[in-house]
């Protein structure tokens, strides 16, 4: 799976990729991120899972669900061929957590079984604060908003995880800073993604087709009427 840099999708079935309007100046909203360190969620619990800040420990794990073509039926060639490529990205991830204190969860249940992945990750307006090998200079670095991602094993679909990981993330989101909008990126012929979307209340705002997707359509939703040079910074 691409890092943001390119593109991250969410994919319901197989779990496969951020409160009011933005004003509409032609500049890219962007956002603070202060005092996000100061807010603890490593560790959250939504009515049925366990989420956890990942580790270098959740490396297999993350490969064999990444590697599985069965999670990559709406992009084949997202699928993980080397286990480098899921460290690349478990990486990014952990990057993600040292920098701002919040990232994606791995999500397992109760009895500690492994269900997969999910959360939020902040956007920054520039691509280099996301690099796994650099961090902001400072706490004032800006952000454009939050993107909901998550990606289930295939024994764990149809149970309703990926509603109700995606709502923990965008209840995270709103309590961390509740002034940058959510996003959630999915390809149209997703369509279990895109039923999640709007069941969360959030709304079309972009489609088009996605180069790093072998040009597919893409539907980027938000929670909040966003403008068009937001989206444009979102998607960059």
């Amino acid at each position: 799976q691409p890092s943001m840099s390119s593109t991250e999708f969410t994919n319901a079935e197989s779990i496969a990729t951020h409160s009011s309007a933005a004003e509409s100046n032609d500049v890219p909203f962007v956002a603070q991120s202060d005092a996000i360190e100061s807010v603890s969620n490593e560790s959250t619990n939504t009515e049925r899972l366990l989420l956890q800040r990942p580790t270098m420990e959740d490396l297999n794990e993350l490969h064999a669900l990444h590697a599985d073509l069965r999670v990559w039926t709406h992009l084949p060639s997202g699928v993980h061929t080397s286990i480098g490529q899921t460290r690349t990205m478990l990486l990014e991830w952990l990057a993600d957590w040292e920098r701002d204190g919040i990232g994606y969860w791995v999500a397992r249940n109760t009895q500690g079984e492994f269900i997969g992945v999910g959360g939020v990750r902040l956007i920054a307006a520039a691509a280099s604060l996301h690099s796994a090998s650099k961090r902001p200079e400072s706490k004032q670095s800006s952000y454009i908003g939050w993107n909901i991602y998550y990606r289930l094993t295939p024994a764990r679909w149809h149970r309703g995880y990926a509603t109700e990981i995606a709502r923990k993330a965008l209840q995270t989101a709103h309590t961390l800073h509740p002034e940058m909008p959510v996003f959630i990126n999915a390809l149209e012929r997703n369509t279990a993604s895109c039923s999640i979307a709007l069941r969360l209340g959030f709304a079309l705002a972009h489609k088009d087709t996605d180069p790093a997707a072998d040009n597919l359509l893409r539907c980027l939703y938000t929670d909040r009427p966003v403008d068009d040079s937001t989206i444009r910074a979102f998607l960059s």
